[in-house]
């Protein structure tokens, strides 16, 4: 079970997206989110069997209590900006902080939302950005339907990886859990040397 959350400012078109990937739905009536909504997606990524938890959490500052007990457990974050309002791509910077205070660094990507509309955010500023914060970047419309189903596949082949190379590197450097009520290997070795 992957927990994914999707954060932003509000109005950038989280529920939106959520709902278009995991239900196939689109309104563009806005009501915006209290607190959080919650939805889920199986699916298969390159061969492996996946379920997605998704949390849209709600954007209005007033939520920010709420919001850091969701980010608990979280293995993903898609950060969602609306390309159409500036002020929503330049607080990315503090979701960034929001969630590294609670989840530290977990994979991530970034999605400029609502391209259908007259843009206040170029295309490059946004590939810029997410190059500097080391995540992929994506540019979305529920709207015409574009590049929903990508964002959220990439987000889970990204923490894919991330399982596969912590399960890498235990092997690597054969790391084993010690066992309750059982001595460390230096506790061991510690006996033959008195």
């Amino acid at each position: 079970m992957f927990k994914i959350l999707v954060v932003g400012s509000g109005a950038v078109g989280k529920t939106s997206l959520v709902k278009k990937y995991s239900e196939n739905s689109f309104s563009d009536n806005y009501l915006p989110t209290i607190g959080s909504n919650f939805a889920s997606k199986k699916l298969s990524l390159d061969g492996n069997e996946v379920n997605y938890q998704i949390w849209d959490l709600g954007g209005q500052p007033q939520f920010k209590i709420v919001r850091q007990s969701f980010y608990r457990g979280a293995k993903g974050v898609v950060y969602v900006f609306d390309v159409s309002r500036r002020e929503t791509f330049e607080s990315l910077e503090k979701w960034r902080e929001e969630v590294g205070e609670v989840c530290g660094e977990i994979p991530g990507i970034i999605i400029g939302n609502k391209i259908d509309l007259p843009r206040k955010v170029e295309t490059e500023e946004g590939h810029q950005y997410s190059q500097c914060m080391n995540n992929p970047y994506f540019e979305t419309s529920v709207f015409l339907n574009i590049n929903i189903d990508e964002s959220f596949e990439s987000i889970g082949r990204l923490i894919i990886k991330r399982i596969q190379n912590s399960q890498n590197t235990r092997e690597k450097y054969s790391i084993i859990p010690v066992q309750k009520n059982q001595p460390s290997s230096i506790e061991r070795s510690s006996k033959f040397l008195w």
